[in-house]
Protein backbone atom coordinates (compact mmCIF):
# COMPACT_ATOMS: atom_id res chain seq x y z
CA UNK A 1 0.00 0.00 0.00
CA UNK A 2 1.22 3.70 -0.69
CA UNK A 3 0.63 6.37 1.82
CA UNK A 4 1.47 9.87 -0.03
CA UNK A 5 1.04 13.17 2.55
CA UNK A 6 3.60 15.58 2.48
CA UNK A 7 2.80 16.51 6.57
CA UNK A 8 5.54 14.14 8.12
CA UNK A 9 2.94 13.83 11.30
CA UNK A 10 0.31 12.45 9.16
CA UNK A 11 1.93 10.51 6.69
CA UNK A 12 3.74 8.92 10.10
CA UNK A 13 0.13 8.54 12.22
CA UNK A 14 -1.65 6.98 9.15
CA UNK A 15 1.45 4.70 8.08
CA UNK A 16 2.04 2.94 11.64
CA UNK A 17 -2.14 2.46 11.84
CA UNK A 18 -2.11 0.91 8.64
CA UNK A 19 1.27 -1.29 9.13
CA UNK A 20 -0.40 -2.24 12.29
CA UNK A 21 -3.08 -3.64 11.00
CA UNK A 22 -0.59 -5.73 9.21
CA UNK A 23 -0.56 -4.34 6.16
CA UNK A 24 3.18 -3.60 3.91
CA UNK A 25 3.17 0.36 3.61
CA UNK A 26 5.50 2.42 1.33
CA UNK A 27 5.15 6.15 1.97
CA UNK A 28 5.68 9.06 -0.14
CA UNK A 29 5.96 13.10 0.49
CA UNK A 30 5.35 14.71 -2.41
CA UNK A 31 4.31 14.07 -6.42
CA UNK A 32 7.40 13.15 -7.34
CA UNK A 33 8.20 10.47 -5.08
CA UNK A 34 4.33 9.01 -5.37
CA UNK A 35 4.89 8.40 -8.66
CA UNK A 36 8.33 6.66 -8.63
CA UNK A 37 6.76 4.44 -6.13
CA UNK A 38 3.90 3.73 -7.90
CA UNK A 39 5.84 1.85 -10.20
CA UNK A 40 5.26 -0.80 -7.75
CA UNK A 41 2.32 -1.27 -8.65
CA UNK A 42 0.58 -1.10 -4.85
CA UNK A 43 -2.47 -2.75 -4.38
CA UNK A 44 -3.63 0.49 -2.70
CA UNK A 45 -3.21 3.72 -2.83
CA UNK A 46 -3.71 6.84 -0.06
CA UNK A 47 -3.33 9.86 -1.42
CA UNK A 48 -3.35 13.41 -0.13
CA UNK A 49 -5.33 16.54 -2.29
CA UNK A 50 -2.98 18.59 -1.70
CA UNK A 51 0.97 18.04 -2.43
CA UNK A 52 3.89 20.18 -2.41
CA UNK A 53 4.92 19.83 -6.24
CA UNK A 54 1.49 18.91 -7.55
CA UNK A 55 -1.91 18.06 -6.58
CA UNK A 56 -3.15 14.36 -5.86
CA UNK A 57 -5.98 15.04 -8.41
CA UNK A 58 -3.01 14.84 -11.07
CA UNK A 59 -1.16 12.47 -9.66
CA UNK A 60 -4.61 10.11 -10.10
CA UNK A 61 -5.26 11.50 -13.52
CA UNK A 62 -1.57 10.14 -14.36
CA UNK A 63 -2.27 6.94 -12.57
CA UNK A 64 -5.47 6.60 -14.57
CA UNK A 65 -4.01 7.35 -17.90
CA UNK A 66 -1.53 4.68 -17.46
CA UNK A 67 -2.03 1.69 -20.53
CA UNK A 68 -2.51 -1.15 -17.92
CA UNK A 69 -5.45 -3.35 -15.93
CA UNK A 70 -3.77 -2.54 -12.62
CA UNK A 71 -3.76 1.52 -13.29
CA UNK A 72 -7.82 1.54 -14.20
CA UNK A 73 -8.72 -0.68 -10.89
CA UNK A 74 -6.01 0.25 -7.85
CA UNK A 75 -7.87 1.45 -5.34
CA UNK A 76 -6.82 5.47 -4.47
CA UNK A 77 -8.64 7.08 -1.19
CA UNK A 78 -8.04 10.84 -1.68
CA UNK A 79 -7.46 12.32 2.01
CA UNK A 80 -7.55 16.03 2.42
CA UNK A 81 -8.64 18.82 4.67
CA UNK A 82 -11.33 19.95 1.98
CA UNK A 83 -14.90 18.69 2.49
CA UNK A 84 -16.04 21.31 -0.17
CA UNK A 85 -18.29 20.03 -3.47
CA UNK A 86 -16.05 21.34 -6.02
CA UNK A 87 -12.77 19.21 -4.11
CA UNK A 88 -15.48 15.85 -3.94
CA UNK A 89 -16.73 16.56 -7.44
CA UNK A 90 -12.88 16.53 -8.71
CA UNK A 91 -11.80 13.33 -6.71
CA UNK A 92 -15.01 11.55 -7.61
CA UNK A 93 -14.39 12.18 -11.32
CA UNK A 94 -11.05 10.63 -10.96
CA UNK A 95 -12.49 7.40 -10.23
CA UNK A 96 -11.26 7.45 -6.46
CA UNK A 97 -12.55 4.11 -4.18
CA UNK A 98 -13.13 6.85 -1.18
CA UNK A 99 -12.78 10.52 0.26
CA UNK A 100 -11.53 11.13 3.57
CA UNK A 101 -11.30 14.74 5.82
CA UNK A 102 -8.35 14.00 7.60
CA UNK A 103 -10.02 16.10 10.55
CA UNK A 104 -12.98 14.11 10.75
CA UNK A 105 -12.14 10.28 10.19
CA UNK A 106 -10.91 8.31 13.02
CA UNK A 107 -7.42 6.47 11.66
CA UNK A 108 -9.28 2.84 12.66
CA UNK A 109 -11.82 3.81 10.32
CA UNK A 110 -10.10 4.76 7.31
CA UNK A 111 -8.26 1.18 8.16
CA UNK A 112 -11.90 -0.63 8.34
CA UNK A 113 -12.63 0.83 4.99
CA UNK A 114 -9.21 -0.21 3.36
CA UNK A 115 -9.75 -3.33 4.55
CA UNK A 116 -12.97 -3.27 3.49
CA UNK A 117 -12.07 -2.42 -0.03
CA UNK A 118 -9.19 -5.30 -0.06
CA UNK A 119 -11.62 -7.37 0.92
CA UNK A 120 -9.64 -8.46 4.00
Amino acid sequence: MLVVDDDEGYRMLLTDAISDAGFNVIAAKNGEEALQKISQNPDLIMLDYVLPDTTGIDILKKIRAQNSTWAQKVPVFMLTQKSDLSTIADAMEGHVSGYFVKSEEALDSMVAEVRQKLGV
